[in-house]
């Protein structure tokens, strides 16, 4: 590669780029093509909402009473991740208005987790045993928990002690979905 200096544009940074014929110039294309199909990506989408994002707040509940001890109850409002997006999780809430659930004795415990081919439980959110976030204030996720397309996403609550199932669980997920087109993986 050579540069030379173009008289009209000295007082504007006048150096321009030369690129001789051959194997240079086809990698040099190759390169501004890339350029141009990365050039709408958002960076970070999986932490910021980019232009084509979408924000989620899914509520789930499930009425205690109807429940057995030591058995997973699915909560309602299962969240199914669109066709051709992915979710970033970034904060949940979990809590009860069972009158005999105390905080971090296991008497409840809530688990999310994801469904596609199989089940997996979600790290980190597995065995709750105390609330998280309020209604105002979602429990924050720190860096990056993403889902892929057509993952299902559920929580499920599990009596463990003998305690008066009265009232009700909930949970929410909050965050944003994505196209995965857009997924810079930076």
């Amino acid at each position: 590669m050579s540069s030379t200096l173009t008289p009209g544009l000295l007082g504007r940074g006048g150096m321009k780029t030369i690129i001789p014929a051959g194997p240079s110039a086809v990698e040099a294309a190759r390169t501004l093509g890339t350029a141009k199909r990365r050039a709408g990506v958002f960076p970070y989408q999986w932490l910021f909402p980019g232009p084509n994002s979408r924000h989620v707040l899914t509520k789930h509940s499930i009425d205690m009473s109807t429940t057995a001890y030591g058995t997973a109850s699915d909560l309602s409002n299962v969240y199914l991740v669109p066709e051709g997006m992915r979710f970033s999780l970034r904060g949940v809430l979990v809590s009860s208005t069972v009158s005999d659930f105390e905080q971090a004795s296991g008497n409840l415990l809530f688990t999310l987790r994801v469904e596609k081919v199989g089940a997996r439980n979600v790290d980190g959110l597995t065995n709750i045993d105390t609330y998280l976030g309020s209604i105002n204030d979602p429990w924050p996720i720190l860096g990056r928990l993403e889902f892929n397309s057509l993952e299902r996403l559920i929580w499920s609550v599990t009596p463990v002690a003998v305690i008066t199932l009265a009232g009700f669980a909930f949970a929410k997920l909050v965050g944003h979905t994505y196209p995965d087109a857009e997924a810079g993986e930076g």
